[in-house]
């Protein structure tokens, strides 16, 4: 059985395959401009993926940290085409599961990034894995 990893089963899809950081057309953005009071929207969540809420975790909770390591290579190179890619593609990620935070971190990825501002991007990226640890250690809570 192949392996699926978040960005396919969101809509994403990396450069190269097809359009660059391609996303389904009810793919919206809402949840990252929602100010929330948890890591990620249990609701919105349960709601989109019903069924397979638990599986959608499982597989962000696997492929995020591994685009986090991407974006550290990156960051590592100055790659500040690929940073910003990457951060939009997790982004995009972050706003279909309701990450809100998350989410509006990988915005100011993305943004720094664009300004080459490789200072800002790696104070960013810190950021973006205590927001992890956030998240998971929520959704343990939760039981997810």
């Amino acid at each position: 059985m192949p392996k699926f990893s978040i960005l396919q089963w969101t809509g994403f899809r990396a450069q190269g395959q097809g359009s660059s950081a391609t996303r389904k057309k009810d793919a919206s953005p809402d949840s990252l401009q929602k100010p929330q009071s948890q890591p990620i929207d249990l609701e919105h969540l349960r709601e989109r993926f019903a069924d397979y809420a638990k599986v959608m975790v499982k597989m962000f909770l696997d492929d995020v940290p591994v685009e986090i390591a991407e974006l550290r290579e990156f960051l590592e190179e100055k790659n500040e085409h690929e940073i910003a890619n990457t951060a939009h593609k997790l982004k995009g990620v972050c706003a279909v599961l309701g990450a809100a935070e998350m989410g509006s971190l990988c915005r100011e990825i993305e943004s720094a990034s664009n300004s080459k501002d490789f200072v800002a991007v790696k104070a960013q990226i810190e950021k973006l894995e205590e927001e992890l640890e956030t998240i998971k250690q929520f959704l343990s809570q939760q039981n997810i």
